[in-house]
């Protein structure tokens, strides 16, 4: 909704202006966010150059993939819908039926339903050639996608190893960055593949990201702060504590504050620029 100019008689103009929804999740990509509000509802925002239309779809979700240039969302009666940049497959493809989970990589998405996952988009790397398993709690990256199985085991394709964590289960959530996974036990241990496992206790939440240019890096969520590592090392820059969400995206790190609001920190590789609100 645009601000609405009042005018009565000769009195000033008021110009009303609707308050910034609550965000309750996030999701980052290149140079934009795309957050639900707490009636379900897609809001966008985006910086001046970033190729995609900020514009958010009607209807309620109840989950968010951004991708490279592309974002795919779950809708509530669980049919997929995708917007972004120009007429590209990743977003004139996407398979209809009933899903219960969505991923974003960089030009393919995947969504997992009950009786597997499908994939759509490019298949250069071999992103599209899904397990035939059921899995959930997925996560993309660039060219590459992991999920978790019935016994909470690590299943990825794409670019890099199919078992990245061996046949270890007892997992609750995967984060891919590049070719680096990292998974998250039910007892706040992160575990990695491809980059060093960091030694803190009491992780909420694990993410990661990476640019396609280079730079990746994982983040966790603890009650006290935002976390960051990559290959080289902790990243020095912390993000806020008390977050309800966290996202890591190509350029920057974002997070859902208590009051609804996106926050968004860098460090290293990333730029660090701000990104508004819609």
């Amino acid at each position: 909704m645009w601000p609405i100019a009042l005018a009565c008689g000769s009195a000033p103009a008021e110009t009303i202006v609707p308050p910034a929804p609550r965000v309750v999740t996030v999701d980052v990509g290149e140079g934009r966010w795309c957050g639900l509000a707490a009636d379900a509802k897609v809001h966008c925002s985006a910086w001046p150059n970033a190729m995609l239309d900020p514009e958010p779809l009607p209807g309620t979700f109840v989950e968010l993939a951004v991708g490279l240039h592309h974002v795919v969302g779950l809708r509530s009666d669980g049919r997929l819908a995708a917007w972004g940049y120009a007429e590209r497959e990743e977003r004139t493809s996407v398979p209809k039926g009933v899903f219960l989970d969505v991923a974003a990589g960089a030009r393919h998405g995947c969504a997992a339903a009950t009786g597997g996952v499908r994939c759509w988009g490019d298949d250069t790397y071999g992103q599209l050639q899904a397990p035939s398993e059921r899995l959930m709690a997925m996560d993309a990256d660039l060219w590459r996608t992991c999920g978790l199985d019935e016994q909470g085991s690590v299943r990825c394709w794409g670019l890099g190893p199919a078992l990245p964590l061996g046949e270890t289960g007892g997992f609750v959530e995967v984060a891919v960055a590049g070719t680096a996974t990292c998974a998250l036990q039910i007892d706040g241990q992160v575990v990695c593949d491809g980059v060093a496992s960091p030694s803190w206790d009491g992780a909420l939440q694990v993410e990661g990201g990476a640019a396609p240019g280079g730079g990746w890096r994982f983040c966790a969520r603890f009650a006290e702060a935002a976390r960051c590592w990559g290959p080289g090392g902790i990243d020095p820059v912390e993000g806020p504590g008390g977050l309800l969400d966290l996202t890591v995206g190509a350029e920057s790190a974002c997070g859902v504050a208590a009051a609804g609001s996106v926050v968004c920190w860098h460090g290293g590789t990333f730029s660090g620029r701000p990104l508004p609100r819609p």
